[in-house]
């Protein structure tokens, strides 16, 4: 039986945990092959979550941004579209730049487009420099654990983890590999917020 993201999910947050205001704690990531819509999820998500879709398809990302922009809207959860390439124009309240698509990017785009949440991907040292030449809101640093998304994949494990949020002036979210138990961990490691696809999803609270 899944358990409550609305009672289980929090629990993990220490009281003396430093969250940057307005920032998201909780960021669902859409997958097309293994969550293409999570629109059933959004009414459960529990306070300070986040959904960002993610689709190479960009009429099929739009179409779920707009599908899921109302239910964002009344529960509170922010919509975040992940571009690679800079849009005329975007739908929902924030943008997430992948890894891949931070050499297309210019400052001036951030500025026209003004996302109130800017976040990016990173897997390198130059995609940290340029994530914070940005000034992104946070990044996410993946894979924390082994990760269904990208199997046989090397993994930076928690040590390397922590090493990195200690190191860097940028808010830090963890992706990939993320369970109840890891996640717990990760907080305490010095990550800002959590990023997924299972957690959100199939986990019982006993995992």
């Amino acid at each position: 039986m899944p358990f409550s993201m609305t009672r289980t999910l929090p629990r993990l947050v220490r009281q003396d945990n430093h969250l940057p205001p307005g920032l998201p704690l909780w960021y669902v990531m859409t997958d097309i092959d293994r969550l293409p819509d999570p629109a059933s999820l959004i009414p459960d998500l529990p306070d300070q979550s986040a959904v960002i879709v993610r689709d190479t398809d960009s009429d099929r990302q739009f179409e779920t941004l707009r599908r899921l922009l109302p239910g964002c809207r009344a529960h509170g959860v922010t919509l975040i579209a992940s571009l690679s390439r800079p849009p005329r124009t975007f739908l929902g309240d924030g943008i997430h730049i992948p890894e891949r698509g931070l050499k297309h990017w210019k400052k001036t785009d951030i500025t026209r487009l003004q996302p109130s949440i800017l976040t990016s991907s990173a897997h390198s040292a130059w995609s940290l420099r340029k994530a914070a030449w940005f000034g992104v809101d946070a990044y996410l640093l993946s894979p924390v654990f082994a990760t269904k998304s990208h199997p046989g994949s090397a993994s930076l494990g928690l040590p390397r983890f922590a090493t990195i949020c200690r190191n860097t002036s940028l808010p830090v979210v963890g992706l990939g590999g993320m369970s109840v138990h890891q996640s717990r961990r990760i907080l305490m490691a010095g990550a800002v917020g959590i990023a997924g696809i299972s957690l959100f999803e199939k986990l019982n609270p006993e995992h």
